[in-house]
């Protein structure tokens, strides 16, 4: 994927084991059984959510790393009333 490309991420899969696993418990079931092509299915959109993740993570680093170097600041010493005493 594309570093900027934002495009909408299919969640379906996740909704539906979200749904079972929501219903088992509701009627008390002890396991879920997920086809092969289910878990395929499931296994890569999860694969996919995790990547755009470490992307936006990324580019979240960049970001902060870009601002805290840009940041200048000034410093202005002169002694103040130090040296107007004499130094004392």
């Amino acid at each position: 994927m594309p570093v900027g490309t934002k495009e909408a991420l299919n969640t379906v899969e996740i909704q539906n084991f979200l749904n079972r696993v929501k219903a088992a418990e509701d009627m008390k079931e002890g396991r879920i059984v997920l086809s092969m092509p289910e878990a395929k299915r499931l296994s890569t959109n999860l694969s996919l959510i995790l990547a755009r993740l470490v992307v936006s993570q990324q580019e979240t680093i960049d970001a902060l790393t870009k601002v805290r170097e840009s940041t200048t600041v000034e410093v202005e010493m002169d002694g103040g009333e130090f040296f107007d005493n004499g130094g004392e």
